[in-house]
């Protein structure tokens, strides 16, 4: 069984801290000079370490007072500046920004499916394309939300409800009539409790680890218009395991316009409370 590799927001948090400690995050001529004088200092220390055991090994007379000033204190010196700009960093708060942006084509969609009505599937069953044409019709979603990728989709993993994977025979039947090239797999046999985050997690999660030759992370993105909010929850979930991977979302207007929509985040290091608020 597949588990998430890392705990992400940690790792974000780490790598925010690490920017604004070597201050990078802003990177003005007094830190970058800091940072060089630093890594400097670093092989001075080591060189004067490695003369003192010598010295202390050989039972010969210690280096001269000035070697140990040069190589020792502006190291500790740098040491201790640095250690006080870690606990500065851990005072702040984490600076990113959310992305929306419109989808681009992808080559395999992994999406949820809920379970339609026994009127909604007989007509699904039997081909019938006027069915995306009823009001509140679920899967006029997913339709929607593959139509974007239609030129360079090949493979769509189908994760079910418990309710919907009796259907998933009728799904694959009615939109290979629409992506007749496209490959339909269900993910689990007899579907996955929705409300079961951590299981739908660990299976999304095994499925990135062995997608199909030709196809990587990059080209591969979660739909978390169907199912339901915890669904969605558990698609947001396994993006945040790799900046490779996206979720998308059919955003559906008034009008009945709608829009295919990717969301990230960009991390920009680490700002004070009160900036964060402005």
């Amino acid at each position: 069984m597949s588990r998430l590799s890392r705990n992400s927001i940690d790792a974000s948090r780490h790598k925010a801290l690490i920017i604004d400690i070597l201050g990078i995050s802003d990177p003005s001529p007094k830190n970058i000079f800091i940072l060089l004088c630093f890594f400097v200092f670093l092989g001075w220390f080591g060189d004067t370490c490695l003369m003192l055991l010598q010295a202390w090994d050989e039972n010969i007379a210690l280096p001269g007072w000035k070697v140990i000033l040069i190589g020792v204190i502006p190291f500790l010196s740098l040491l201790f500046w640095n250690v006080y700009r870690w606990q500065q960093a851990e005072g702040k708060v984490m600076d990113f920004r959310a992305k929306v942006e419109n989808v681009q084509p992808h080559k395999a969609v992994i999406l949820f499916l809920s379970g339609i009505s026994d009127e909604n599937f007989k007509l699904a069953s039997a081909g019938d394309m006027e069915v995306f044409n009823k009001q509140h019709f679920q899967w006029s979603q997913c339709k929607r939300g593959l139509e974007v990728h239609s030129d360079t989709l090949e493979r769509v993993w189908v994760v079910c409800s418990k309710e919907s994977a009796a259907q998933f025979d009728a799904f694959k039947s009615l939109f290979t009539m629409i992506h007749p090239d496209v490959e339909f797999e269900k993910l689990a046999d007899d579907g996955v409790d929705f409300s079961d985050v951590k299981t739908m997690v660990e299976r999304i999660e095994a499925l990135f680890h062995r997608l199909p030759k030709g196809i990587s992370e990059t080209d591969t993105i979660i739909d978390i218009t169907g199912g339901t909010k915890t669904a969605s929850i558990a698609g947001m979930l396994v993006t945040l395991v790799s900046k490779k991977r996206d979720i998308q979302y059919v955003l559906v207007k008034d009008d009945q316009s709608y829009e295919v929509k990717t969301y990230g985040y960009d991390i920009k290091g680490f700002v004070t409370s009160l900036e964060a608020n402005k």
